[in-house]
């Protein structure tokens, strides 16, 4: 076994309502306490949620692997990715794939982290790693994880950061126009009368624009740079899922603590920190529903698959019929797998048909 970092897991970590409203004492026994359940989400904070007009789409999050391990013993490897499973990934409703991969983002191994809906196959939403970088544990959760683990999710990652004394060094915020209340035209406007700059006489960002030449694939128009730390893209995001007819245009803001620190009530306080970005954002005021966004993506990615299929498979379907003496059903049964969905096919995406 290779020797990774040392062990003996003494408690979970509390959380700040664990410490205002302490009723036991935390296991040191290696098991977890029940005041390790959570019980933080109530009415206010649900009805908070539903009217974020930005959400969280890409998070990741640096801790001390010192102040969950003790370095008196040794863990090998597939004890310490079980650690991470248990403390973290199993609160917010994620796994891990147990292959040992290599080395990521400047350290000596990571994981895949995966979700897994009921009777579905699981799917990569992000990774975690570990070897190297001061002895520092790195988690990536990405945008499908972001939406799997909710409001809930975040505020208990807050808590296991603020209680470790961890750092967001990336994290990305988003709102969505979903029917065209926000075109790349109108972005670009916004630039050109400077409100992207840092104050009246500041200097313009960095601007780039891709344009998809017609395509249907959808343009992006990117603003400022990775390298300073905050970058922002508007992009059609309806034709890049597939339809070259939308009018859905996401505004993303990617934030890096390369000249900044990133609080952590930024995980609380979603929309704030996204129109307080850049004054032509301030107009972001209206309630958002994240269960549109993730309808309309459901819509287009049936849709998407319908089409390709067609354009793909169409013609040899018409061979297969003349083949099989016209018979539809003798086709379908020759080419139907019920193994498993398509990874890209959302099961709410497929519509009822009476």
């Amino acid at each position: 076994m290779i020797s990774a970092i040392a062990a003996d897991i003494s408690y979970p970590l509390p959380t700040r309502k664990d410490k205002e409203n302490a009723k036991r004492p935390y296991s040191n026994t290696g098991e977890r306490s029940t005041v390790h359940e959570r019980q933080r989400v109530g009415e206010a904070q649900i009805s908070t949620e539903k009217a974020q007009i930005a959400f969280i789409d890409f998070l990741t999050i640096v801790f001390p692997a010192r102040d969950i391990f003790r370095f008196d013993k040794y863990l090998d490897l597939e004890d310490f990715a079980q650690a991470i499973d248990h403390y973290f990934l199993s609160n917010i409703n994620l796994s891990y794939n147990a292959d040992t991969k290599g080395g990521r983002n400047g350290y000596k191994h990571h994981w895949k982290i995966e979700y897994k809906a009921k009777d579905k196959l699981p799917i990569e939403v992000g990774f975690f790693c570990f070897g190297g970088n001061n002895d520092t544990i790195c988690i990536t959760l990405t945008g499908s994880a972001c939406k799997t683990i909710g409001q809930e999710g975040f505020a208990f990652i807050r808590d296991f950061i603020e209680e470790l004394k961890g750092h967001i060094t990336r994290i990305d915020l988003a709102h969505d126009c979903l029917y065209g209340e926000v075109n790349l035209s109108q972005v670009r406007e916004w630039y050109d009368a400077g409100t992207f700059r840092s104050s009246s006489r500041g200097k313009y960002p960095n601007c780039q624009f891709i344009d998809d030449c017609g395509s249907g694939k959808g343009c992006t128009l990117y603003v400022g740079s990775r390298e300073s730390g905050k970058y922002f893209r508007a992009y059609e995001k309806g034709k890049q899922l597939g339809d070259s007819s939308s009018d859905w245009v996401r505004l993303e803001l990617e934030l890096h603590n390369k000249k900044r620190g990133i609080p952590y009530e930024i995980l609380d306080k979603i929309s704030e920190y996204l129109s307080g970005a850049y004054q032509c954002l301030e107009y972001l005021h209206s309630e958002q529903s994240r269960i549109l966004t993730e309808q309309k993506s459901e819509q287009i990615t049936f849709e998407h698959l319908e089409h390709y299929c067609k354009q793909a498979y169409g013609r040899f379907v018409e061979v297969m019929l003349q083949v099989y003496d016209g018979c539809p059903d003798v086709v379908v049964e020759q080419l139907r797998r019920d193994d498993a969905l398509p990874q890209r096919l959302i099961p709410a995406s497929i519509p009822i048909r009476e």
